[in-house]
């Protein structure tokens, strides 16, 4: 089979699955909509509300007995008047979830893509044993797919000192288990039913698997199949910085123009690289400059915000910038934040599909990230 019909057939699959998804209902989640499917922070805070005893699904510890089940199965713990955190702030940090019970303190640090920090886990390791040295402690480290935590974070900690956990089996697991609880609560019911749903999607194991598997049986069919596979995989990183180059950043360029700035823009010779993006500025501009960065690698990890063009800004602007607390703040950022569209703040397939197309819609993401800077800035000296 040539390349051009191995594509075909592989667009034609995907569009029959796409079809029976929408009819089915099966898009329709509360969590996409709400653009919280990637946000690790709301992850957190819908897993910490179920896990509390006091939360608002009125199941008391019942859940949490069934996540301290899996995670440390034949352990004595008491989870009756345990007290649950999200967002916790310490003296080195902040705990994504902390669970304090009677006998027992757990800290779980909660990862869906954001990488690791130095000596994060050493930190709330250290933390642990200062704070409930009495107590039975335990370290979780929470991905998609239960991989190690990076020797960054890990510091001088062995691999037996923190558990490893995944959404794509513990998460699910208790899911599931907390699922069958939930009969005569209609609504807790269908809530958790559509996160079930939103984890299977993150994790590989939705419905779209049956498609993975049609898929699966063309490449798999005969040699040439195959070989044309291994061909497109080759380019396709290829192919993308070849849209970005070729359609978004004249695309950009122009939009840049239109409305009276310079505009900058790195190589995109390869995606293996980290903080690749775009600039924009005003040349009456002094002191700041808009910035849209990748800062992962792979197009991954998309934020926007301003950057200091030297280091002689006025103090009443990073002043006015550390009190802005809907933004995030670091060393090279005195205000950013990610995109809040997840198909923007990591960009797969329907990204470049659109880039494509032209790249109209995330040049209109951008222009409204752009405006909604310079507007909040309006009447100071930038």
């Amino acid at each position: 089979m040539n390349l051009e019909l191995l594509l075909n057939n592989i667009y034609a699959i995907n569009k029959r699955f796409e079809e029976l998804t929408f009819q089915s209902g099966a898009n329709f989640n509360i969590f996409n909509i709400l653009d919280v499917s990637v946000c690790e922070l709301s992850h957190s805070a819908f897993l910490s509300e179920l896990l509390s005893p006091n939360g608002s699904h009125g199941k008391g510890s019942i859940f949490l007995k069934k996540f301290l089940n899996i995670i440390c199965p034949g352990m004595d713990l008491e989870a009756e008047e345990a007290k649950v955190s999200c967002e916790k702030s310490v003296e080195n940090g902040r705990i994504d979830i902390l669970i304090e019970a009677k006998n027992f303190a757990l800290v779980i640090e909660n990862k869906i893509y954001a990488n690791d920090q130095d000596k994060q886990l050493k930190r709330y390791y250290d933390y642990l044993n200062k704070e409930f040295s009495k107590k039975l402690r335990k370290l979780a480290y929470l991905t998609l797919d239960g991989r190690n935590a990076s020797k960054e974070s890990l510091d001088s900690l062995e691999e037996d000192e923190y558990i490893r956990l995944s959404y794509r089996g513990d998460i699910l697991e208790w899911l599931n288990e907390c699922y069958k609880e939930t009969a005569d609560m209609p609504f807790l019911r269908e809530t958790l039913a559509q996160y079930i749903v939103l984890i299977k999607n993150l994790t590989g194991q939705s419905e779209r698997n049956k498609m993975s598997d049609e898929i699966l049986k063309v490449l798999t069919k005969s040699k040439e199949n195959i070989a044309a596979a291994f061909d497109v995989e080759k380019y396709l990183a290829k192919a993308k910085t070849c849209l970005v180059r070729e359609r978004l950043i004249p695309a950009l360029k122009y939009f840049a123009n239109k409305e009276g700035f310079e505009f900058f823009s790195d190589s995109f010779d390869t995606p293996f690289k980290k903080y690749l993006g775009f600039t924009f500025y005003n040349k009456s501009w002094n002191f700041l400059k808009i910035r849209f960065e990748f800062q992962g690698e792979n197009f991954k990890e998309f934020i926007y915000g301003f950057q200091f063009t030297n280091n002689t800004s006025p103090e009443a602007l990073k002043a006015f910038f550390s009190g802005q607390n809907s933004y995030k703040h670091s060393t090279f950022w005195p205000l950013y934040r990610p995109m809040d569209l997840p198909k923007y703040r990591i960009w797969d397939k329907d990204t470049f599909v659109s880039i494509a197309e032209g790249g109209a819609d995330i040049v209109n993401a951008m222009q409204e990230k752009i405006n909604g800077l310079v507007k909040l800035l309006d009447g100071k000296e930038m």
